[in-house]
């Protein structure tokens, strides 16, 4: 049974140390002060402090006190305990009921548990660094219950990585509920969708509420990867785009994207094309693409450029994972000011400029070749939007292009 390291003093001196346990963070957060016969115990946790910390790294006390190895059970645990410390405190006292685990396999397993999650309505989702071992495949369906209970929902689903299916479908798998149905609210617009079928990304928020920024007023917007409506709901709802064509190949995200369109009551102002982009985007009609596919969407950068109207251009916004981890260039090939400086203007180190740089060299090259016709076109970097850190050393990128025929 787990013992807690106590000091027992008369109670009329309980405050006295207690403040001084506070004052070098010795006590213990998941305890709290307990009344003994006679006595007060401290509960203190050298955890909150360095790894050498020893019983000589209490504070000087000026009044009689003992340290003694209390049954944690018979202390009286902390009225606020986090979601994590709920959950931690439920799973090892079931693990200690099993014979057959020893104290080493449990201490593996505690170390499995999730400290962080997304929560969709009554659906939480664990990330894919937790509950990995195999004993967690045995739980039942009740032990599962009572972890819903404590953070106050009642589907979980276990999450992995990305399909590479060409849909991005994700790899989750339901541990309790019967469906993967949730509801997802970002800048006011409603998103339903199935989390075992539809990749959706919270940390693309900072991109929704940009686009929502635009004035498309009078403009066509045609969205090249539109799965459950991500940024063409943003377009219509917001951004008041006149009409968005929207393309995907996906027909499990189509179903949702067109069901979130009436939801949301804008169906009448979205053209839903399913297929590759390639073969069903609409040609010489918008005034902006969105290109809202990574890794990379440069596989589309030609069909957004016969999608823009042929006498007037447009924007095109291409998103990108930008790899900044190995450098060969000293210096960007800008003639005076770096292109990327003047479009992101928010400090970067030189390393993921020169990178950053390059690609917009590189795609402006190859956007001119698409573009040509019998016009000469301009194609200019109007603005760098960092998205978010999609792994070490790369960085999800919007880069707008402003592409006019001279």
């Amino acid at each position: 049974m787990d013992k807690t390291c106590c000091i027992i003093v008369e109670k009329k001196n309980a405050k006295y140390v207690k403040k001084l346990l506070e004052s070098v963070s010795l006590l213990h957060r998941d305890y709290r002060i307990t009344k003994l016969d006679n006595t007060i115990a401290l509960p203190i946790s050298f955890k909150h402090v360095s790894d050498n910390c020893c019983i000589d790294s209490l504070p000087p006390i000026s009044c009689l006190f003992t340290i003694k190895y209390i049954n944690s059970n018979k202390l009286c645990p902390s009225k606020t305990r986090t979601h994590f410390q709920k959950l931690h405190f439920f799973i090892k006292d079931y693990l200690k009921d099993d014979p057959v685990l020893e104290a080493d396999q449990i201490d593996e397993l505690l170390l499995d548990l999730p400290n962080k999650w997304d929560i969709h309505c009554d659906l939480i989702m664990f990330p894919d660094s937790s509950f990995t071992c195999d004993y967690w495949k045995t739980l039942s369906k009740d032990v599962w219950k009572t972890i819903a209970g404590i953070f106050g929902v009642c589907r979980i689903a276990l999450k992995s990585r990305i399909e590479k299916d060409g849909y991005r479908t994700p790899k989750v798998v339901l541990k309790l509920g019967d469906n993967g149905i949730v509801q997802h609210i970002d800048n006011g617009v409603k998103y339903i969708y199935d989390i075992t079928k539809n990749m959706f990304s919270k940390g693309n928020i900072t991109e929704k509420l940009r686009i929502s920024k635009f004035n498309c007023k009078d403009e066509i917007v045609v969205d090249l990867f539109a799965g459950i409506g991500y940024f063409t709901l943003q377009y219509l709802l917001k951004a008041n785009a006149k009409m968005v064509y929207a393309c995907d190949w996906n027909p499990e995200a189509l179903a949702f994207l067109k069901h979130n369109l009436r939801v949301n009551k804008v169906d009448d102002k979205c053209v839903v094309l399913q297929g590759d982009n390639r073969q069903v985007a609409p040609k010489n009609v918008a005034n902006r693409v969105n290109l809202g596919l990574i890794p990379s969407s440069s596989g589309s950068w030609q069909v957004a450029c016969e999608a823009l109207k042929s006498d007037e251009g447009g924007w095109l916004h291409v998103h990108e994972n930008v790899e900044s981890s190995s450098q060969t260039e000293k210096i960007c090939a800008c003639p005076q000011t770096c292109v990327v400086t003047e479009a992101y203007q928010k400090s970067i180190t030189d390393e993921k400029r020169i990178k950053w740089c390059a690609f917009v060299y590189n795609c402006i090259e190859k956007l001119k070749i698409y573009l040509s016709n019998s016009k000469n076109w301009s194609v200019k970097l109007g603005h760098i939007e960092f998205v978010k850190t999609y792994a070490p050393h790369i960085d999800h990128l919007v880069f707008d292009f402003e592409c006019r025929p001279n």
